[in-house]
């Protein structure tokens, strides 16, 4: 392997230069053209800067911390795990790694604060929830660098950068498409959770927004014996042998999870019943992209983008990281989550002559 200074000696460059385009704070400084110069080398010789000595001689971890209150249950989601891969690869092109920091004191705002406070990391990624008004004044002072995700409340944060999943826009280009016979034949089904109660509520905005009244809308929420999101499946399967005359009557079950859709479906099926056909399903997570295309029928979902969700998320933490002056001025980001349509529900079934139209 090459050392810096025959790297430095082949792009023609300084020393100095070369560290400088291999430092993700201090990159920024350097002519495009010779950071990709200085890059197209270190990559042909499997070249790779040493984060210890960059750690000694700038006093930073290059790394960055996500902050989770419940690891178990973070790690065994789906959007999660979408979220952390996608996240992670990004930080890694930079010379950045993403470290889990567990936070089990939820009820002790202390704790969390000397977390934030500490070296571990750089910055820090973690859910609005978690930012109290005492928390988020102190870190409003000190200028640590904090990056708050709102996947869920959409609550507006102008303390910090922000990133937000918007599920709305979705939710009513699936109301615009459905034929109007189809209003009262659609059962909102899912587990238990604040996650499946904000789902609802943007349901039933869409559906406010499209002429449909929220008492139009049958729900079904299944009380579950736990929320391991792996073992959802299980449980709509049970739910789905013990109901599927019920659900029989429903032209559209609008599930709050892939999982708790692909369940349902399979026991519908050993019923009799077309997936597509007799009855549609909805699910949202799209963890078909995850897992591969391996469930029968394919699912139509709802794509929450949160593998853009961890690439944007990356790309706002170095941009603030590469230039200090700047990560006092927060910036908000708004995802807009996308139908992908598949076989639980032909987009041929339909209108998709709507405003709006069908992606």
């Amino acid at each position: 392997m090459l050392s810096i200074r025959e790297i430095s000696e082949r792009a023609g460059v300084s020393i100095s230069t070369v560290s400088r385009a291999l430092d993700p704070c201090l990159s920024w400084k350097v002519r495009a053209s010779t950071r990709s110069r200085i890059l197209s080398i270190c990559d042909e010789h499997n070249f790779r800067p040493r984060v210890t000595g960059r750690s000694f001689v700038t006093g930073k971890t290059f790394k960055v911390g996500f902050i989770s209150g419940e690891v178990a249950k973070d790690l065994s989601s789906p959007l999660c795990a979408q979220l952390l891969a996608s996240l992670a690869e990004a930080l890694q092109a930079r010379n950045y790694s993403l470290t889990i920091l567990p936070y089990t004191g939820m009820r002790n705002s202390d704790s969390l604060r000397q977390l934030l406070m500490s070296d571990v990391a750089d910055g820090y990624i973690l859910g609005v929830a978690m930012l109290d008004a005492q928390t988020r004044d102190i870190l409003v002072s000190s200028g640590r660098l904090v990056i708050a995700l709102d996947l869920r409340q959409n609550q507006v944060q102008d303390d910090f950068s922000s990133l937000v999943l918007e599920y709305l826009p979705a939710y009513r280009q699936i109301w615009q498409s459905l034929p109007v016979s189809w209003h009262q034949e659609v059962l909102f089904i899912g587990a238990e959770s604040a996650s499946t109660d904000y789902k609802l509520a943007k349901m039933r905005q869409a559906a406010a927004s499209c002429g449909v009244a929220e008492d139009e809308i049958a729900v079904q929420l299944l009380k579950f014996q736990t929320m391991d999101f792996t073992l959802n499946f299980r449980y709509a399967f049970i739910y789905g042998e013990e109901h599927w005359r019920t659900l029989a009557k429903y032209r559209l079950l609008w599930c709050a999870s892939d999982l708790t859709a692909i369940g349902l479906a399979d026991a519908l099926s050993r019923r009799g019943l077309r997936i597509g056909t007799d009855i549609c399903l909805l699910g949202q997570d799209n963890i078909e992209s995850l897992y591969g295309q391996g469930y029968q029928p394919q699912l139509t979902t709802v794509d929450p983008m949160m593998q853009d969700a961890g690439i944007q998320t990356a790309e706002l933490m170095l941009q603030h990281l590469a230039n200090p002056q700047h990560s006092n001025k927060p910036r908000r980001i708004e995802l807009q989550s996308r139908i992908v349509f598949r076989d639980s529900l032909p987009e041929k079934l339909l209108n998709t002559n709507t405003s709006g139209g069908n992606q």
